[in-house]
């Protein structure tokens, strides 16, 4: 597969920050995110080429079911090396439900949390 036609570039520091922050605290945000994660997108800071570039192709910003709160907080780290950095992006659940254990399972065990 070619990744350079499917993969979005890196976000800026800036962005992805608040990204990871609104989604670990943000309900209205995270609704947001799944319904219209463009508009998403822009309220972070993307401009539009930017927003319509992050979700082109198999974008990792393209989810039906986020992860909690919880375990987006305590994998902020990893997810934002991830979102800023040159690589393919287009590892759909990152954020999906369960995606960020396994983003950080070798490096944090996360305490349980009640669904």
């Amino acid at each position: 597969m070619d990744h350079a036609v499917t993969a979005h570039p890196p976000l800026p520091i800036e962005a992805a920050t608040r990204l990871l922050g609104r989604l670990a605290t943000d309900d209205g945000f995270r609704d947001l995110f799944v319904i219209a994660p463009r508009e998403a997108l822009l309220q972070i800071g993307l401009v539009d080429w930017q927003a319509d570039a992050a979700l082109a192709g198999r974008s990792c910003l393209a989810v039906r079911t986020l992860a909690s709160k919880e375990m987006i907080a305590v994998s902020h780290d990893r997810l934002l090396s991830s979102l800023t950095s040159r690589g393919a992006h287009t590892v759909v659940f990152i954020f999906a439900k369960g995606g960020p254990a396994i983003a950080v399972s070798s490096t944090v065990s996360p305490s349980p949390v009640a669904a």
